[in-house]
């Protein structure tokens, strides 16, 4: 009688129901809200390199350009014909020459100009602090013959394209990537695995890459 007395107290004992709960229910708690700051610093840091494209993109469009291909073909006259000087380029006969089609640049890349490219950097780190030269690629794009614009002539080169992009970029949650490691996407083909200390790189979330496209103004001063 005894025996069957002190389980029927401990069947209805709920003493510890609170702690049992509370082991159930907490991690989950924890979860949902790291979970919810981290996916708004995630949104922060993708807005973020949008407004830094912009901020580059802008910068490239009124200085010299990056690449030194791009510099020599805007500043050369030889493909100019001296009976079209002055012209709109959409009324000559099949347009104003194209010296180039398509010109990129990333940091230390040959035929890029490096002190340009970090004068563009420190303009962008303005909306992305912890940006990386690496992380950053300039293409200039010459127009297609049947748009154009400005003149045979036209000081300072005619107008291009200029695209700034940022690539390469993934935000490593501070809290929810120690969790989840494994669940971790492997760093995108063509990216820098290790940092400028040969250090490996750790695998975090890959930021959508940002692009601002706009059209080249003064390029600089003519040189």
């Amino acid at each position: 009688m005894r025996n069957r007395s002190f389980w029927r107290r401990f069947r209805r004992d709920s003493s510890g129901a609170l702690l049992v709960e509370i082991s159930v229910v907490f991690p989950m708690i924890l979860l949902l809200t790291f979970g919810t700051v981290e996916a708004g610093l995630f949104l922060f840091q993708s807005n973020a390199a949008s407004k830094a494209t912009q901020l580059g993109a802008r910068w490239a469009v009124v200085n010299s350009p990056i690449s030194t291909t791009v510099a020599a073909a805007m500043n050369s006259t030889g493909a100019w014909n001296g009976g079209t000087l002055g012209k709109n380029c959409v009324d000559l006969n099949g347009g104003c020459p194209q010296v180039f089609t398509r010109v990129t640049c990333t940091s230390g890349g040959s035929g890029c100009t490096d002190a340009l490219m970090n004068l563009m950097l420190t303009e962008m780190t303005r909306a992305l602090p912890d940006l990386k030269a690496g992380e950053v690629k300039i293409t200039y794009e010459s127009y297609p013959v049947g748009r154009q614009l400005g003149f045979a002539g036209r000081p300072g080169g005619l107008p291009v394209d200029v695209i700034v992009e940022i690539r390469c970029r993934t935000y490593r949650f501070p809290v929810l990537s120690s969790w989840f490691q494994w669940a971790l996407p492997p760093i995108e083909a063509g990216c820098p695995t290790t940092d400028k200390d040969n250090k490996p790189i750790p695998r975090g979330i890959p930021i959508p890459p940002s692009r601002t496209r706009l059209s080249s103004e003064s390029l600089g001063p003519p040189s």
